[in-house]
């Protein structure tokens, strides 16, 4: 039968409203996060004037370590009724207000840091919380909208390439608004804007209509190999996004200076628009396994010419260097968020999207106070040193503890 002229134009729809989620998503993180540390640095100043290192690492803790608990909340929910358009909306609505009231400090006469500390963990914990489901359950939806349009999810990496150009689109022009007026809460502003826009979009597809029904936890329960990906992607989710976060914080370090700063940060997301556009092919030709293997190794290289570049004059050598982040974030991401998907049950898919984001939350959570204790023993340099390491053991891990599993979807359970 052929498919109605309604129904082709509902789903055209509802694909340019995912492309555009996945646009905004990643401009609000390109917006802020590469500059979240140098805010933090900013804003959580000792008496003497030294930023305060730990409680910068701490605010990562309590950001990451808040959204532990928001995905897998959201993803039950959103699997159990059906209504993935308003947890998304209900969620971007309270990450604007997080995002404003960590904006406040830089944009009030607040001398008190006691008073900044409560501000900006209060701010951090709702970002956290409520920002985390977002993007897994815009995977969700993707996975499912070509599910029904194509017939599998092949082309995933198409829909999400909108997203690695809204960061870069973002960490550009945020970068340039930076060198020009040197108020990094402008950055904690956009960040803001972004979650409005986010509300709005999936606002407009809530539906007043809410299926209930029941959820296999026992195929959970039972899955050893997705329990052994978690643990992989626990260990190289400490060290890649500690790296990455802290990034901000090296390129200062080094005299990098602010146009370098977001250039470099542009330049590490541009391969992923090739990567994502043509993943389907490249995961036939090397599996999720290979993605997943050669993502990590371009995430070691890339931090270790970091450190051999450190002492360099040519600061511009980083915004090359830093395409290595793009290529390898972008074979990690696919081939997770796809691997993720295979082994899942049918009925249960935003919720093992939602436990792959935790699980990276996790890391995250326990790598931003772990650096903050590495950039007050050393620096960010050695920080970047032993992610490299922490990534490669991962890799090695992953390996050995996964072989033949999760390149082909799982069969559907009786």
């Amino acid at each position: 039968m052929d498919t109605p002229y309604a129904a082709i134009g509902d789903q055209r729809a509802n694909g340019s409203r995912i492309a555009l989620l996945h646009f905004a998503f990643f401009f609000g993180i390109g917006s802020f996060v590469p500059y979240m540390t140098l805010y933090l640095a900013q804003i959580l100043v000792r008496p003497d004037g030294t930023p305060a290192n730990n409680l910068i690492g701490m605010m990562i803790f309590l950001n990451q370590g808040l959204g532990i608990f928001g995905a897998p909340v959201a993803g039950i929910v959103a699997d159990k009724y059906r209504i993935e358009h308003g947890i998304i909306a209900i969620c971007a609505i309270a990450a604007a207000l997080g995002a404003t009231l960590l904006a406040l400090p830089s944009f009030t006469a607040i001398d008190s840091l006691g008073v900044t500390v409560v501000l900006v963990a209060v701010g951090m914990m709702i970002i956290g919380f409520f920002s985390r489901p977002i993007p897994s359950l815009v995977d969700t939806q993707t996975l499912k909208h070509l599910d029904a349009t194509r017939g599998d999810s092949s082309e995933y990496g198409r829909f999400r390439l909108l997203g690695s150009a809204g960061f870069v689109v973002a960490t550009v022009t945020v970068g340039v608004l930076l060198a020009l007026t040197n108020r990094l809460g402008l950055a904690v502003v956009a960040h803001a804007a972004v979650f409005v826009v986010i509300a709005t979009v999936s606002g407009q597809r809530m539906s007043s209509h809410v299926d209930r029904v029941k959820i296999p936890w026992k195929h959970l329960r039972q899955n050893v190999p997705f329990r052994r990906f978690l643990l992989f992607m626990f260990l190289i989710s400490s060290a890649i996004y500690s790296a990455f976060i802290f990034t901000g914080y090296f390129l200062d370090e080094v005299d990098a200076g602010f146009v370098v700063m977001g250039l470099a940060f542009g330049a590490s997301a541009l391969p992923e628009v090739p990567i994502m556009f043509k993943a389907g092919a490249i995961a036939r030709k090397f599996g999720l396994r290979g993605m997943l293997v050669i993502g990590c190794s371009a995430q070691v290289v890339k931090l270790v010419l970091f450190v051999l570049l450190a002492g360099s004059p040519a600061t511009w050598a980083f915004i090359v260097v830093s395409t290595l982040h793009g290529a390898g974030y972008a074979l990690i991401h696919i081939g997770g968020v796809r691997f993720t998907d295979n082994h899942a049950h049918p009925a249960m898919r935003a919720t093992y999207q939602n436990l792959f984001s935790v699980v990276r939350a996790a890391g995250i959570a326990v790598g931003g106070p772990l650096s903050g204790v590495v950039l007050t023993i050393w620096n960010s340099t050695v920080l970047m040193g032993i992610c490299a390491a922490l990534i490669a053991i991962g890799t090695v891990y992953f390996v050995l503890a996964l072989r033949g599993s999760g390149d082909e979807p799982a069969a559907d359970p009786a």
